[in-house]
């Protein structure tokens, strides 16, 4: 079979990543298949490393230019997000229209549509009710980003229900670090902004929930999970995790010691409230083959080689 695959947020932490990992495979073949296209979408320039093109997919103008080049397009990764995680309902619109309409826009500009790989997130999830988690577990998120994955998943399936023959994988992401992470001092993430400061010998501040533990995936086994699901379409959702997880705290500590850091993390207004996040990955084995290689502490070298 030959395939035509889009990449939306082609230029992002994840999407840049993918697209030079099917760049190779259209060298090496996706499990025999012949890939004749891979394109890139995002809102931001196009990149010289890949054929990518500009588009914001909130603007239907925009698309309508381009739509010609989507005609032959049979397999969507969908990557293009917004990462917010607000409680505020203020901010409702703009995360919703940004996850969620653009995902309507470009699924309706691909006629030829077959497999769709959609990178959602444990967000929709909510507050855990045990641990580890797998894909049976109710969905209840508790901020705007969580409902915005989950409203998409259920756009994507609606869609699905009048194209029976259309695959849908859906990919319930962990959070992911490594290089390329945003490390701006706005940023909300924990990694990049613990090793910004441990480089500088400044001591990551803690509030709150310190013995909470999280599950983090390096970007390099996120990337290979997207591929495998490409390789492997499959209808549903799967969990993409590391397996394993860690406090906040024991962190941060980690992050000063392989930084050489004169710094160590200091705590405030600690909060005995704990919801540890762990995903179950067996379905994700089972359907497309995918296991973890990278342990926490050779991928958090690696970004910090590259901070």
């Amino acid at each position: 079979m030959t395939r035509r695959i889009l990449v939306t947020g082609c230029n992002g932490q994840i999407g840049s990543k993918v697209m030079t990992g099917l760049k190779n495979s259209m060298t090496l073949k996706l499990k025999g298949d012949n890939v004749k296209k891979v394109v890139g979408l995002d809102k931001r320039e196009a990149n010289p490393d890949y054929e990518s093109i500009k588009c914001d997919l909130l603007n239907q103008a925009e698309i309508g230019k381009i739509k010609l080049k989507f005609e032959e397009i049979d397999t969507l990764v969908h990557l293009a997000s917004i990462v917010e995680t607000s409680k505020s309902i203020k901010d409702a619109e703009d995360i919703i229209k940004l996850n969620v309409f653009s995902t309507i826009n470009i699924i309706n500009a691909l006629p030829k549509l077959k497999h769709i790989v959609f990178s959602s997130s444990m967000m929709v999830y909510g507050k855990p009710q045990k641990n580890p988690i797998n894909e049976l577990h109710p969905t209840k998120p508790i901020n705007l980003y969580g409902i915005s994955k989950l409203l998409t998943e259920d756009a994507i399936r609606i869609y699905g229900l009048n194209h029976p023959d259309l695959k849908i994988s859906i990919l319930r992401l962990t959070s992911i670090y490594g290089p390329g992470n945003y490390s701006g001092k706005s940023s909300k993430r924990a990694i990049p902004n613990f090793i910004r400061l441990a480089k500088q010998h400044e001591s990551p501040i803690i509030v709150g929930r310190i013995n909470e533990k999280r599950d983090y995936l390096y970007i390099d086994d996120a990337v290979d999970a997207i591929i495998k699901a490409i390789e492997n379409p499959f209808d549903g959702n799967i969990n993409i995790g590391s397996e394993k997880s860690i406090t906040i705290k024991e962190l941060a500590a980690l992050i000063c010691n392989l930084c050489n850091s004169k710094a160590k993390p200091i705590i405030e207004n600690e909060s005995l409230e704990k919801d540890d996040y762990l995903l179950d990955i067996s379905k994700a084995k089972e359907l497309i083959g995918f296991r973890p290689t990278f342990l926490l502490e050779s991928g958090l070298k690696k970004e910090i080689s590259n901070f």
